[in-house]
């Protein structure tokens, strides 16, 4: 290589290392510069931007900044008291009387499960008459003073016991009250009253509004209450117990019921007129909502489990109450107990005896008059009911033994006769000797 080609190679090799020198001192200084502006941004930014930025993980700030708005938006929408109600954590109460294990949960209020402490199941566990996990009551109605007339469904709210504690009921007391209240309000709330007695299947159960005058709208005709659960199966025979499972209800004044009848699939039924109960029937036990001024309407529906699930039917009731701005007050009962006609017959004006199948009139009255008092007479000393059902088939058997032996006697005859019968058939074979035989046949049977 020439000296002029060595030359020209070290000329180019300083031109090129002056020129990356000079470029890398300026990309310092620019990339100096953007950090000195981005500092400046974040700073005026909020805390919980700037974290997002850090963070790879946390929220972006778009979707907290909406998830604040929504948050505030419901909270304008319905008051501080009610979106405070819409969280909190599901607690059960239990009060127990001689008869029933209830189980009160504050979301909604509501009677979560019952349990009868005299009767077992056909695997002699508890009876359940229906369990937590499938009990609805819900109350639907609107408020309005800047609340933009928000329809309010009180299975969606935490109520707050009034006093959870001393539920056990004490030394001759007979009866223990339990409350549960909705706050709309700083002074105004609706409250759940169940007033539980110690020798009784009865509930009653008082809905008062206080306070809420201002708040409820005044153009809704009535309040929707839905009410559902599911009827567990009790019984061995899942068929024979779905034959007896169903929806009864009674209107005002009737002393009759209705039944939506007996299906395997799904049915329902809508009632137009007032109604006075509905009663979610098993075979042997009942839930029963009552309303003490009458239901204005109902739509009763229920589905059929398959075999083997443990469960019988899904019941539903859409029941309305009416609603007037003076009104700030309900009065419900529930019955939750067997199907015993001596036990159900003590509400003789609500006619709920009639629950229980006696059978046609003259069967009806035999039943009602004779089988059913002697069966409970021998309740109270024979705890077998199968000794008492056989005891009282020889009981029958003796009263109507009378019409048996003469009903045995008049067939012994009559078999004792067949042969001369016989002969005189053979004798008057045509019928053109009908009278001749007729005539046979009566002095046979006047000379037996």
């Amino acid at each position: 290589m020439d000296k002029k080609s060595l030359l020209g190679l070290l000329i180019i090799g300083v031109i090129l290392f002056v020129f990356t020198w000079h470029s890398s001192k300026q990309q310092a200084e620019i990339a100096r510069q953007q950090a000195s502006i981005d500092s400046a941004a974040r700073a005026s930014l909020p805390v919980e931007t700037v974290a997002s930025e850090i963070d790879p993980a946390s929220p972006s700030p778009t979707a907290d900044s909406a998830a604040l708005r929504e948050k505030q938006q419901r909270e304008e929408h319905l008051g501080r008291y009610l979106y405070a109600a819409t969280e909190g954590t599901e607690t059960f109460y239990t009060i127990e009387n001689d008869l029933l294990k209830i189980r009160f949960s504050n979301k909604g209020g509501r009677v979560a499960s019952v349990e009868l402490k005299d009767y077992k199941t056909y695997r002699q566990t508890p009876l359940l008459l229906f369990a937590d996990s499938t009990s609805v009551f819900d109350l639907s109605f609107f408020i309005k003073k800047g609340y933009n007339n928000t329809q309010i469904n009180t299975s969606e709210y935490y109520f707050e016991p009034v006093d959870a504690n001393g539920l056990a009921f004490a030394p001759g007391e007979e009866q223990k009250n339990f409350a549960m209240r909705l706050n709309v309000d700083s002074a105004s709330y609706v409250e759940y009253l169940y007033t539980i007695r110690r020798d009784n299947y009865m509930i009653d159960f008082d809905v008062r509004f206080v306070g809420m005058d201002d708040l409820l709208a005044p153009n809704q005709g009535d309040l929707e209450i839905n009410w559902q659960n599911v009827g567990p199966q009790n019984e061995k025979g899942f068929d024979n117990e779905n034959n007896y499972t169903t929806i009864a209800y009674n209107f005002p004044g009737d002393n009759t019921i209705e039944e939506l009848g007996m299906s395997k699939e799904t049915k329902d039924e809508t009632v137009n007129s007032k109604i006075k109960w509905v009663a979610f029937k098993q075979q042997f036990f009942s839930s029963i909502l009552i309303a003490g001024n009458d239901f204005q309407n109902a739509t009763l529906q229920y589905e059929t489990f398959a075999p083997g699930s443990g469960n019988i039917k899904q019941f539903h009731a859409q029941l309305s109450v009416p609603y007037t701005p003076q009104t700030d007050s309900y009065g419900f009962s529930f019955y939750f107990g067997p199907n015993k006609y001596s036990t159900l017959k003590k509400y003789d004006d609500l006619h709920l005896q009639r629950l229980v199948p006696l059978g046609g009139w003259i069967i009806g009255w035999v039943n009602r008059w004779l089988v059913i008092p002697t069966f409970d007479f021998l309740g109270k000393y024979i705890a077998n009911y199968g000794l008492i059902i056989l005891l009282l088939t020889i009981f029958i058997k003796i009263i109507i033994s009378p019409l048996t032996y003469k009903s045995y006697l008049s067939t012994a005859k009559m078999r004792l006769l067949k042969p001369e019968m016989d002969k005189i058939n053979e004798k008057y074979p045509k019928q053109e000797d009908a009278m001749k035989k007729q005539q046979a046949m009566m002095a046979l049977y006047k000379s037996a």
